[in-house]
Parts: structure tokens; sequence; C-alpha cells
């Protein structure tokens, strides 16, 4: 082809294209700046974490569920920006991927878990105004009064994903995933399926809710259930201006005494058309599998039947949708230890070691990096970002 008989007005057209390309990439460059998203544009993510409605539309599933029918779904997660606490999301974000290739809309707690969403470009939702920062402590170590404000994200967060008509599935950030989770959810779901159900501390009791994974529809029932607990913790927001809560306001126990008074004004049969356990050795149903059940220990108080009940869960563990690593408590690595040792932990060695997070300046230095990333760097951004670029080649780039 000779250029030199090219039509004038195609040089033009093309001319102009050129143009408006790099004049679009320029925008983009500046509207990344203007929302703080540094040179790694596309951050299509980060505007909407204000926009609960926005958020969930990108982000949602449609599953097919047990009576054939499609359902929109969320799957949903309450985190800080403490490392183990974020390397556990990052595995759980994997394990979904992994198996049903489901998006994590990640409720972010506070600013610095907000940083990290910036950072990752992580779909996440703005859930500080969930997390009153008075009287903070630091990190949401287990039983302290940061952990137990972290734990009411949970239902606030589900109730409203609720109300604009989609089913949650909300888990705590220490679970995860060999099949597909919807799978099970829906498995029974013809003639076992009421639209509130989670995993239990006691398998087949009605009131024994584990709330590390909720299973809800926006039925009416749910909506009033699930209203009782907002009213709960609207309540409690003044006191705990003042006076921090301790660790037996948890939203667990008062998920389970919501379900204990409901049971007393009607009957456990009654209840049980609202809330069932996905786990029921007396219909064969293993669900889900908790590190609370391997050992009596676990329990106080246990009655006489627990030792039975536990061993026929240990029984059907291999055959668990998921795992959740309840109950684990001590050193920083032990969650994931035993989430690898069933096969539930999918992150690479270099993004599995006890390394900080870091602070905001740090983590906002990886927005502009394009050069290669060194060992320490390559790790930070591996689990910002939760993506592997510590186990590649020296020379990968953001």
């Amino acid at each position: 082809f000779d250029f030199r008989v090219m039509p004038w007005w195609l040089f033009l057209l093309g001319a102009v294209w050129a143009g408006n390309h790099k004049l679009k990439q320029a925008l983009k460059r500046v509207a990344a700046r203007k929302e703080e998203c540094g040179t790694r544009w596309p951050c299509v993510n980060w505007e909407h974490r204000n926009s609960l409605p926005t958020l969930l539309h990108r982000h949602h599933a449609v599953v097919k569920n047990g009576h054939g029918s499609e359902e929109r779904v969320i799957v949903g997660v309450a985190a800080n920006a403490a490392a183990g606490i974020w390397r556990l999301v990052c595995n759980l974000k994997a394990s979904l991927k992994a198996h049903g290739g489901y998006d994590l809309v990640i409720a972010a707690v506070e600013d610095e878990a907000l940083d990290v969403c910036r950072v990752g470009d992580h779909s996440c939702f703005n859930a500080t105004a969930f997390f009153d920062p008075g009287n903070r402590t630091g990190l949401a170590v287990f039983g302290t009064a940061d952990w137990v404000r972290v734990t009411w994200v949970k239902p606030l967060f589900t109730l409203a994903a609720l109300r604009l008509g989609y089913s949650v599935l909300m888990l705590d950030a220490d679970v995860g995933f060999v099949q597909d989770p919807f799978r099970y959810v829906f498995k029974f779901d013809g003639n076992i399926g009421p639209p509130l159900r989670t995993s239990c501390d006691v398998p087949g009791s009605t009131v024994a809710s584990n709330t590390g994974i909720v299973f809800a529809r926006a039925t009416q029932s749910v909506l009033a259930f699930l209203g009782h607990l907002e009213q709960w913790w609207t309540q409690q927001q003044e006191p705990w201006r003042t006076q921090a809560p301790s660790g037996e306001h948890n939203d667990q126990v008062v998920f389970q005494a919501v379900l204990r008074e409901l049971v007393e004004q009607h009957t456990e049969e009654e209840v049980a058309n609202l809330h069932k356990c996905f786990e029921d050795i007396r219909v064969g149903l293993g669900g889900f599998y908790q590190g609370c059940w391997d050992s009596v220990h676990n329990f106080q108080n246990p009655s006489s039947s627990m030792g039975y009940l536990l061993s026929a869960m240990q029984e059907r563990r291999k055959a668990a949708a998921g795992y959740h690593a309840s109950c684990l408590v001590g050193s920083a690595g032990v969650k994931q230890d035993w989430l690898r040792k069933h096969g539930a932990w999918y992150l690479p060695k270099c993004m599995s070691k006890n390394t900080s997070i870091g602070d905001s300046q740090t983590l906002a230095s990886l927005l502009h990096h394009s050069s290669p990333l060194n060992k320490s760097t390559a790790v930070l951004a591996s689990l910002a970002m939760c993506t592997d670029f510590c186990s590649r080649p020296k020379k990968t780039e953001l």
C-alpha cells in the first residue's frame, strides 16, 4: 500500500482519532488522580464506595436456586486493615473466584481499610457509618470492643442489601470454600430452605447460630428479624460512646437471643420456617465445617450428646462445601494453617507470611509505582491488591 497516494482526509481522520485517543487517556488519568487512585487506571470500584445500590448492581451474581428460578445474590464480608484479617479476605476472594467466580463485596469498617480498598480497587462499601470510632482501642482483636463493633457491620450490611432486593451470603473473613457455595446453599432449597440459614455451633439447633456464615433472603420475616437487630444496635450507640461494648455484645449473641425470644413466643417448629442450620445430622446435612467442632472443649457446659454430634460432623468434614476457622485463636497463622489443612487456603507462600500491610503513606506510594517491584514492595502490593506479585519474576510491574 502506497501511503503517498492516501487521501488527505484519511490522514486527517487518523490524526483526529489519535488525538482523541490521547485526550481520552489523559482525561482518564486526571479522573483517576481526582479520585486518588493514582496512575493505576481504571479505578472502577473506588468511585462507588458510597453508593451501595451501584456497587451491588455491579457485583451481584445471578444464580439458579433450588426452585429453578434465578436469584440475585451478593457475597459480603466485613473487614478492617489488620494484616491478619486482610490476608484472610484475600484468601476468601481467591476461594470464591475458584469456585463459582463470585465477586466479594467488602464492607470496609475503618479509614485504613478504605486506603487498602483504594489501592487495590476492590469492590468496597464505605461502612464506616456502621462503625462508631468512639473509644477506639486499635486493631479488632477477638473479644475487644472494636471486634464487637466490626461484628455488627455484618447484619447491618446484610439488611441494607436485602432492602435493595438482593439475597445475601454474609461471611466472616476466616471462611474458605472448596466447592461452589451456592450449589450447597440451594441444594435442598425445595424442601428445607427457609429464608434465613446459618452455620450453627450446635448442628440442628434452632437457636445456636454462628453468624460467620449467614444466608438471607429478602422476605418480610427476615427483614423484620434483622430489623430487630438493627433496632438493638441503634439503641446501643449512645451508651457505647461513653462505655465501650463488652465481648458479650457481639452480633451473634443478640442474633441468638432474638431467635430464643421467637421460640418462646411461638414454637420451635414455627421458628424453623424462618431459620434453620445448614448442618443437621438428622437429615444428613454436612454443609460447612467449623473449627469449633474439632474439640468438645471449645464449648462451655456441653450436653451429653455434644460428643456424638461433633463426631458425626468430623466424619463428614471432607464433604463440606467450605470451612470456617472459628474457635482458632493464638498465633497469627493458626487460621490459615487450619484452612490449608482442609484444602481451603489459596494464597502463595510469599503472601501467607505474617507481614504488615503497611500504613496509608506506604500504600499511597504504590498508587504511582510503575518501576519493577522489589521483594518487600511485591509482598505489600500482593496483600493490598489480593493479587500474586511476590512469587512472580522480579521484573513484574503493577
